[in-house]
């Protein structure tokens, strides 16, 4: 069964095509899309991580310099810029904690968190904007990526989320940095007094860090690592996705809708070639039948009018030679009109010639009215001839087709 090829026929196969290469686009945007988001937040996260392992070291290490400047320089004036110091690193370190503590996938999880209400006490000490931190670091809340929070607190303990041991349970890097700000703001609240104090402080504060972030630092780089490689094979797999997916919608494309397509250009076209076939077949026919037709019927007629000349020639009186004359010019006209069935065929075939010769314009308008005189009494019409006195009685051109045009609107008037 054969398919008509139509313009909505192509623009629908058109569409289908068009719009399944466009779902397929877009759903790879929209999982793209997602992954640059997720990269972006990594990336994010990462970089606050690596700040926060470096702001930790530099409190760890203004906090080895204010104890070894407290004990060996007695300038008063050294001390103080050595607490400088260690004030700006502390602020430091706690605006990226603080940054990283507001977005803690489970920060809101457990109410009356010790934790939470320390991490209050730091932001009113420190007199730390929230907002701008949350500005500046942009970090998404429940974004960051699982090797960084396994690092950052312990959840396995599951069970026990709501319920007070939840408080309690053993974190990782979180607890770490936070204990170790207590520790590092309590040394500064040693200006006032000296010795003994200050190096209780600063040591407690030191084995704080070297026993509950020393190897977290470590294990945030190995975090870090991993959570780049993860990105890079999912960013991987998204563009082999979507590759894979284009190719598939490309081939189905071709094996469902352009290869069928192409098969019914094709019939439709050899379909095409017959129908030309046969309309030049039957047009040959045709012209084949009209020049053997009046070729038969001119025979016959050519007697009548031979007859009529001859019939012309014997003694007849005037009323019987005005009927042999009728009969031989209406011969004549049926004999031009077989020959019009003849001009048709050379018209078709474009081999049409027109005649040339000087004739007379009355003569031909005489004849075509003669003929037609007949038609007219019949309807009891009067036909009279009137010829512009102006037009000149001879002319040159095809008489017979001026005759043929007078016939064929005599013959429409009447």
């Amino acid at each position: 069964m054969s398919v008509q090829v139509t313009r909505r026929f192509l623009e629908g196969r058109y569409w289908i095509a068009t719009g399944a290469i466009l779902v397929v686009l877009a759903l790879t945007a929209v999982f793209g899309a997602y992954q640059f988001s997720a990269l972006n937040n990594n990336a994010r996260y990462s970089a606050a991580f690596v700040e926060l392992a470096e702001s930790a070291n530099s409190v760890e290490r203004e906090l080895l310099n204010l104890a070894v400047s407290d004990q060996v320089v007695a300038d008063a004036e050294e001390t103080e810029a050595a607490y400088e110091k260690l004030n700006s690193a502390i602020v430091a370190l706690a605006e990226v904690y603080t940054a990283i503590r507001m977005s803690d996938p489970d920060a809101d999880d457990v109410e009356g968190n010790s934790e939470e209400d320390e991490e209050n006490e730091i932001i009113e000490q420190l007199s730390l904007d929230t907002a701008a931190l949350e500005a500046k670091y942009g970090l998404s809340s429940r974004g960051m990526p699982f090797e960084l929070v396994a690092v950052w607190e312990d959840e396995d303990d599951d069970e026990a989320e709501g319920s007070a041991e939840a408080a309690e349970e053993e974190e990782l890097l979180e607890d770490g940095i936070g204990e170790f700000l207590g520790l590092a703001i309590a040394v500064l609240n040693t200006r006032q007094t000296a010795g003994a104090t200050l190096v209780e402080a600063t040591r407690e504060a030191r084995q704080e860090f070297e026993t509950s972030i020393g190897s977290g630092l470590e294990d945030v780089t190995i975090a870090i690592r991993a959570s780049a490689e993860r990105s890079a094979n999912q960013a991987t797999m998204v563009l082999y996705l979507g590759s894979l997916f284009c190719a598939i919608a490309a081939l189905a494309s071709a094996v469902f809708l352009f290869r069928p397509m192409t098969n019914v250009v094709i019939q439709s076209q050899e379909d095409l070639l017959k129908e030309r076939d046969r309309a030049i077949s039957s047009a040959q026919g045709k012209k084949d039948f009209l020049a053997v037709m009046s070729h038969e019927l001119r025979t016959p007629m050519n007697g009548v009018l031979g007859f009529a000349n001859l019939t012309l020639r014997t003694d007849l009186n005037s009323e019987q030679r005005e009927y042999v004359e009728m009969i031989k010019s209406s011969g004549e006209g049926l004999l031009e009109l077989l020959n019009s069935i003849l001009d048709l065929s050379k018209i078709e075939a474009g081999s049409l010639e027109l005649e040339e010769s000087n004739f007379s314009v009355n003569e031909t308008v005489d004849a075509a009215a003669q003929l037609m005189a007949a038609q007219a009494l019949e309807k009891r019409l009067d036909l009279s001839v009137f010829i512009d006195p102006e037009l000149p009685s001879d002319l040159h051109g095809d008489s017979g087709l001026i005759r043929k045009l007078v016939l064929n609107l005599l013959g429409n008037a009447i």
